[in-house]
């Protein structure tokens, strides 16, 4: 770790330092208040939004702090299994490979991927625990002035502090079954998580421990091409099939069980210098691994494993291809350890500076200072693996210092008709990888740099923004705002180690909305807003060749550039209220990789500057509890969106083609019954229509086979009962299952089959 990058957000701080019954949750008052944080103006009411609550979060099996966004309107995460690090973000007509526009922020602190964008940048959900979580807030669309991009949308988790003695101790099992391709398994694992807390004085601290470990389905098939022969070995075990092309492949292995570990420990401390004004200080770190070694189907004519030498032909009912265990077909799946180790801290003052101003400003850093991925060229399930341990050392250095402030007011030049804000933000993103050849993986030893596949580079941003809003007459709202972000590229080389010359630019983002309120429980809001993003580094330098195939940055990528509107009617309701939301986006200069297929299902993905994509949809939302005063809560919200491409010179063919990995349709319904005050049941059923994954839109095959992008219907129980034990102790008890109708579905890789769950814990 770089101690000179570590006390980046320490010369931040004093800067700011020294300015030093059943109620409806969704409502966005005039004063926010944010649990772990004091109280702040709503500074993002031409937003529209979704809030998520604790209670909201006691319905799910969550695991994860991923989780949190299961349901939510427009949004979808892609998790392979518990535990996956990858478990990219995508917001209405952002896709799942494009995190890089969505920010994700707890208590103020970024934990957004800033360095990469693809399927490798995911937010940093392994930094936060589900338990944790008060309440998340999803904000739809950059029409807020005070965050940075934020193109699909923004979440906002907040912690919150005790104010007496707290203790929370949770233990949960899970059970998975797979049975992808004929291949049965059952798959463990386990969580628990301790915590712990109080209040002395003027100073509050919370601390907690939180462990995962499990086992999750394989990721990677072995696919290669096959001709008619008879030629060389007769083997047994493959599978003949078709990918999600259509092209007819055999099937020889997987890449084995994903074994996963994560353990991490936080604290929290705040002090509240006044009643109105408090510092949070939040440290945490987590130590991560992840190992899998792949695995043969084929078998030789004395039933023992076959795993090919490269050379020598193997057959099957009248067809030949050519296994080789140190480089399969798509992949080379011989077998892979990852190791991190992740430290993140943060300062943050809000609340009260005068009667009037308030102050949120937050001093973060993330230092992801151990990253080394050790592949080993054959199984350790082979026994060739004794004599040879070859492989490939790949290490990687991620890291970004985040500092932003706000300021404002409701009560603008002595005028409480007008509300005001006004803030500053910098970023400076970091990313480097190192590609070694080893001889002995065991041994770590580093035989060779590989240039070709060893690149980095940063970014940097600096950024102002204001924003006013005007009660200009009885239930009208204006709101105006500005941003400017000025962007930098820095220390670039990509392909060859080759340098790239650094490049700035700047870039303006106005924004408009005016709403009505003609009666208490009647909104209508229209916001517009013109937006952008800059590329990560990964997408200017990040180039990489490898068995799947070659990625190519490009380091002349342009920022991405967006009109948006959103128009809403919101309606609210006894204990819940209704909303639906149209929105219409004009986008140029969208990042996204063109995607050339190859021999052997290898592809070749380029980053590249789409020149103009149009996105027109609607957003619906019925949320209520106690329906009809019945002991039923019901949610059920859908979002209709197509986005197609409108102009792109470097390929026309491919006007009027969908967005790729966006699909039409998405739907959350969610029942829950109150069956006593302390025992609720709840079901869930999520919906997707298919996506396209080629962006020439040729995958129309509906079938469920790995590679493919399906559509899928997925139902997911959960029932959880709280007992008093005793003076401010309470057993609380959960049991449910995830996918019950165990859907086989697919984003490339495959989904969780039917998951079993129990929890217990103890609060006190």
């Amino acid at each position: 770790m770089n101690i000179k990058k570590a006390f980046i957000p320490l010369l931040l701080v004093p800067v700011s330092g020294v300015m030093a019954d059943h109620t409806p949750t969704h409502q966005l008052d005039e004063m926010v208040i944010t649990t772990a944080h004091k109280s702040f103006p709503n500074t993002t009411k031409a937003t529209p939004s979704i809030k998520i609550t604790r209670e909201d979060l006691a319905k799910q099996n969550a695991v994860s702090a991923d989780d949190v966004l299961r349901g939510a309107p427009g949004v979808h995460t892609r998790r392979r299994f518990i535990g996956d690090t990858n478990a990219i973000l995508s917001i209405r007509g952002s896709n799942m490979y494009q995190s890089g526009q969505n920010n994700v922020y707890v208590d103020g602190i970024p934990i957004h991927n800033h360095v990469q964008s693809r399927w490798d940048g995911a937010p940093k959900f392994n930094t936060i625990a589900p338990n944790s979580v008060d309440s998340t807030t999803v904000f739809y669309g950059p029409y807020s002035a005070e965050f940075m991009g934020g193109l699909g949308g923004t979440v906002e988790m907040r912690t919150a502090l005790p104010d007496d003695f707290e203790m929370s101790m949770e233990a949960m099992g899970f059970i998975h079954e797979s049975n992808l391709y004929g291949i049965e398994e059952i798959l463990t694992g386990h969580k628990e998580y301790i915590s712990a807390g109080n209040r002395f004085g003027d100073f509050s601290i919370l601390g907690f421990y939180n462990h995962i470990e499990n086992e999750g389905p394989w990721q990677q098939l072995d696919e290669i091409d096959y001709s008619s022969g008879t030629s060389g070995d007769s083997v047994t075990g493959a599978q003949f099939n078709q990918d999600e092309t259509g092209t007819s492949v055999v099937l020889g292995g997987d890449n084995g069980i994903q074994n996963v570990i994560s353990d991490l420990y936080e604290i929290k401390v705040g002090y509240d210098l006044t009643h109105d004004l408090r510092a949070l200080f939040t440290l945490a770190f987590e130590d991560g691994e992840k190992e899998s070694q792949s695995r043969t189907w084929l078998k030789d004519s004395s039933g023992n494993p076959y795993w090919g030498d490269g050379t020598t032909k193997a057959n099957l009912n009248g067809n030949e291809w050519t296994p080789n265990k140190k480089s399969w077909g798509k992949y080379k799946l011989g077998g892979s350890a990852t190791e991190t180790k992740t430290l993140m801290y943060g300062f943050n003052l809000s609340g009260k500076l005068t009667e009037d101003w308030d102050i949120d400003t937050t001093a973060s850093f993330y230092d992801n200072f151990k990253n080394q991925q050790v592949i080993n060229n054959f199984s350790r399930n082979d026994p060739a693996y004794k004599t040879d341990k070859s492989g490939i050392i790949q290490d990687r250095e991620v890291w970004w210092a985040d500092y932003s402030l706000k300021l404002a007011t409701q009560n603008f030049l002595g005028n409480d008709d007008i509300g005001f804000m006004a803030g500053y933000q910098f970023n400076h993103s970091f990313l480097d990888k190192d590609e070694w050849t080893s001889d002995n993986v065991e041994l770590l030893e580093k035989t060779s740099k590989s240039d070709k596949n060893s690149n980095g580079g940063s970014t940097q941003t600096n950024s102002a923004f204001m924003q006013s809003d005007w009660e200009f007459a009885m239930g009208w709202n204006l709101l105006v705002g500005v941003r400017y972000d000025h962007w930098e590229s820095l220390r670039g080389n990509s392909k060859d180690s080759e340098a790239v010359e650094d490049i700035n630019k700047g870039r303006v983002s106005p924004k408009a909305s005016l709403s009505f309120t003609p009666a208490e429980d009647w909104r209508l809001r229209y916001s517009f807003s013109k937006a952008h993003r800059f590329p990560t580094a990964e997408e200017l330098f990040m180039t990489a060749d490898t068995a799947s195939g070659s990625v190519a940055a490009s380091s002349n990528l342009s920022p991405e550039s967006g009109l948006f509107h959103d128009f809403y009617v919101q309606h609210e309701l006894d204990n819940g209220y209704a909303r639906v939301s149209f929105f219409y986006n004009e986008m140029t200069n969208e990042i996204m990789y063109g995607t050339e297929r190859q021999a052997n299902n290898r592809t070749t993905n380029t980053m590249r500057n789409w020149d103009k994509t149009a996105t027109i949809g609607a957003d619906f939302i019925y949320d209520q509890d106690y329906l009809f005063d019945l002991p039923v809560g019901f949610n059920l919200n859908g979002t209709w969106l197509n986005k197609e491409v409108t102009a792109n010179a470097n390929d026309p063919t491919l006007v009027g083609k969908e967005w790729i990995r966006t699909p039409r349709w998405r739907a959350n319904a969610t029942m829950t019954y109150h069956a006593t005050p302390e025992w609720d049941n709840s079901v869930m059923v999520q919906y997707r229509s298919k996506p396209y994954k080629d962006n020439n839109n040729s995958d129309t095959r509906s079938n469920r086979v790995y590679g493919a992008m399906t559509e899928y219907t997925v139902v997911n129980l959960n029932s959880n009962y709280r007992l008093a034990v005793g003076d401010d102790k309470t057993l609380k008890f959960s049991v449910g299952i995830n996918n019950l109708l165990d859907e086989e579905y697919y984003d490339h890789q495959a989904y969780p089959s039917r998951t079993y769950f129990a929890r217990i814990g103890l609060d006190i």
